[in-house]
């Protein structure tokens, strides 16, 4: 393995935001694994170390010290165990350089394969840890393409897919379009983690009078009820915390300022607010 290779695999962690070590792991694992297929079948090969400075690695097996060898692919004499360690005694296990002789290609072949998949692995679990726990969160994505009426959005670092009955009636969106949308789960399998948004939620329009409303969202407005037909309106009932501050007003806005930032990142969506009353 090269130098070259080796500045490959860190820039590849680094686009894909993956941590070099779990490349690392996975490279080893697929150098052990490749050296095996050359090597005699009873030898234990334990680990394959890389030198990161010049690319070049060595496969190791472990061998027991034993005052008689009856398997070579396992055992060691005591005599040679020194030559690799000048303290070695019986019963301990020496590590042998046991790297094939044109090892590269091999190497290179299942290196490749193995890494792939745990790209694969590391981003599905990435993805996963990433939002499983932001349900109900409100995210920004961008519109990427569409697929069988949905609507595949990059959030970041990962894609999330807005499903066709998850948007809101009549709502068209085009590539490169810039929107908000609700986190409703992450589904996980085992080829990947994907994250599944909604803009059909009445949450949506919680979390974006939220995003709007200061005074919603430190609590001193309170939205205490949401009636949504999505797509064409929505009626919020709201309180205040504080006698001096007039819900609906803090609501509209300025001049509907406000409720106008709400209603174009709904697409024209009318909204209705109005007093929330205890009875």
């Amino acid at each position: 393995m090269s130098r070259e290779t080796w500045d490959l695999l860190r820039r590849i962690a680094n686009e894909r935001n993956i941590s070099i070590e779990i490349l690392e792991d996975a490279l080893q694992a697929a150098l052990v694994s490749a050296s095996k297929k050359m090597l005699d079948p009873e030898m234990e090969v334990a680990r394959a170390a890389i030198d990161p400075k010049t690319g070049e690695y060595r496969v190791y097996a472990q061998k027991v010290v034993v005052p008689e060898v009856a398997n070579e692919s396992r055992e060691i004499s005591l005599p040679e165990a020194r030559l690799y360690n000048h303290e070695a005694k019986y019963e301990d296990i020496i590590e042998i350089d046991v790297t094939p002789n044109d090892f590269g290609r091999i190497a290179a072949q299942n290196a490749k394969q193995v890494i792939t998949q745990r790209i694969r692995e590391a981003e599905r679990e990435m993805v996963f840890e990433r939002y499983s726990n932001r349900i109900g969160e409100l995210v920004t994505g961008t519109v990427q393409q569409y697929e069988r009426g949905s609507v595949i959005l990059e959030i970041g670092f990962a894609e999330a897919l807005l499903p066709f009955e998850e948007q809101a009636k009549g709502e068209r969106f085009h590539y490169g379009d810039r929107l908000r949308a609700v986190i409703l789960r992450v589904n996980q399998t085992s080829r990947e983690a994907q994250v599944v948004v909604s803009r059909k939620t009445p949450e949506l329009v919680k979390k974006l009078f939220e995003q709007e409303v200061s005074e919603v969202r430190d609590g001193t407005v309170v939205i205490k009820a949401i009636a949504r037909e999505p797509g064409k309106r929505s009626k919020i009932a709201v309180m205040s915390t504080n006698l001096d501050v007039d819900p609906v007003g803090a609501c509209v806005g300025m001049k509907g300022s406000r409720v106008q930032m709400v209603v174009q990142e709904l697409k024209g969506e009318r909204i209705d607010i109005i007093p929330y009353w205890l009875r």
